[in-house]
């Protein structure tokens, strides 16, 4: 039987910190919308979205450091598959990153895991739901493009 290591309150406290850095730091002027770092550099194509990608990972990095189970591991990667994936769409994408908030969902997710004993137990079936959920999303996606191609083609 594994031993489940008490993340240290210091710990999840500047990890909590970072996530609203990311998230919710700063309100937009004139509106109650919070926007942080990744909705910011999100609109610099692809270098934004990278980035964006691999400082949210090193988020997830720091709670699996402080003892996460598989299974809140794989609910907090498909927070963030989902963010990247709709994020690569112009416009739209930079919209819902701003209101999604992966950042801070992955953190909540975390406390529940911690405080209430919630997400416990081994991570199969999610990563057999969110394989299945994104495999259906860049068939559609890739069906999509070739529909356009073909219709850009006719019309030249």
């Amino acid at each position: 039987m594994a031993i489940i290591k008490e993340p240290s309150k210091q710990n999840f406290e500047r990890i909590d910190k970072f996530a609203t850095l990311l998230d919710s730091k700063f309100q937009i002027p004139g509106t109650k919308i919070k926007i942080g770092v990744d909705g910011i550099i999100g609109f610099l194509p692809v270098i934004g979205d990278i980035s964006g990608l691999v400082i949210s990972i090193g988020l997830i990095v720091a709670i699996v450091r402080e003892g996460a189970s598989g299974k809140v591991v794989a609910k907090m990667l498909g927070n963030l598959l989902l963010d990247v994936t709709i994020g690569e769409i112009p416009v739209l994408g930079n919209i819902f990153n701003i209101y999604y908030k992966s950042n801070k969902r992955n953190v909540a997710l975390a406390k529940a895991h911690f405080v209430e004993g919630k997400h416990k137990g081994q991570p199969y079936k999610l990563f057999i739901g969110i394989g299945v959920f994104f495999l259906l999303f860049f068939g559609f996606s890739l069906w999509i493009t070739i529909k356009l191609i073909k219709a850009i083609l006719a019309f030249i």
